[in-house]
């Protein structure tokens, strides 16, 4: 009676600590595996996908999926474009902001923008907002891609209402395809949502796809990227010593949770990385923040989250 009765304290004891194991363990992987910031931003534009005729204009907009209220303090976009396909004409503003500089360059499209007010803040119910409704013409048969420079690109956000400190926080950018073709359909101008005026604000569609987190398993020469996304995409890591980047490890199936391994590093190295996530046909990439590592010269099983 007495052994039967040290047998099962013993097996209760043994139970409690593998779950406390197990409940701390989840723990420590939800903060350092998948750990997002207070507050990110996805920046996108209206239409996935845009068909026009040579000698053309058509519309397309800016827009942020924020994933929490923040009080925004300034917006800088860089998009890059083919100037041999498309020319741009025109940048208005959408409600709540205001331009003070629009300026092309060979075949990238600088736009900078301030609060129309001291500041603007967005509530609950508007974490998701348009920035600017751009005008486009085509020149001349052929695609290309509108792709935001996430390097460029700036969502300034004070950490606290009325602080001084202001953070970007863009996490990744969405670019969509345009396909000039005398042939091609055209794009109807209600799919290209207007943001020119606060009424509009609830009618926008948004972006479905996300990187909610990334972070890193390092070892000397080798390091694991962990990307979480919001929907399952072909994901992939660009790496390189540089900004350039210049080298790309895939992983095999859709998914929006991936660990991407790259080996071969040199110990003791920097090395710069950005997720990309493309959907099924490559028709839409949406690129991270490039970010980077440090290899040790010793082994300590560190992950870092960004």
């Amino acid at each position: 009676m007495n052994n039967r009765f040290i047998s099962t304290r013993t097996a209760f004891i043994l139970v409690s600590l593998v779950t406390l194991v197990l409940i701390i363990g989840s723990a420590v992987l939800s903060r350092v595996v998948f750990k997002a910031a207070s507050s990110t931003a996805t920046l996108y534009f209206s239409q996935s996908a845009i068909s026009a005729k040579p000698e053309t204009t058509f519309n397309v907009d800016i827009l942020a999926d924020l994933s929490a209220p923040s009080d925004l303090t300034g917006v800088q976009i860089e998009l890059n474009f083919d100037p041999k396909i498309l020319k741009p004409t025109d940048a208005k503003p959408a409600a709540l902001w205001k331009q003070v500089l629009s300026k092309v360059d060979n075949n990238k499209w600088l736009l900078v923008m301030v609060p129309s007010e001291s500041q603007t803040q967005t509530s609950k119910a508007v974490t998701r907002m348009g920035l600017a409704h751009l005008t486009f013409t085509s020149l001349a048969e052929g695609a290309t891609n509108l792709t935001l420079t996430p390097a460029n690109t700036i969502l300034a956000a004070s950490n606290a209402p009325g602080a001084a400190r202001v953070e970007n926080i863009v996490e990744s950018v969405v670019d969509t395809q345009v396909r000039v073709s005398s042939s091609a359909p055209l794009t109807p101008d209600s799919q290209s949502l207007r943001v020119d005026s606060t009424d509009t604000q609830d009618e926008l569609d948004y972006s479905s796809q996300r990187i909610i987190s990334t972070s890193q398993v390092l070892t000397p020469n080798s390091a694991v990227i962990l990307v979480q996304l919001e929907q399952p995409a072909r994901v992939s890591i660009a790496f390189g010593t540089t900004t350039a980047l210049g080298n790309r490890a895939d992983h095999s199936t859709r998914t929006d949770q991936a660990a991407i391994r790259i080996a071969g590093l040199e110990a003791g190295g920097r090395y710069y990385y950005q997720v990309v996530a493309e959907d099924e046909n490559a028709t839409n990439r949406v690129l991270g923040q490039i970010k980077s590592f440090e290899l040790s010269s010793w082994w300590s099983g560190a992950a870092t989250t960004n």
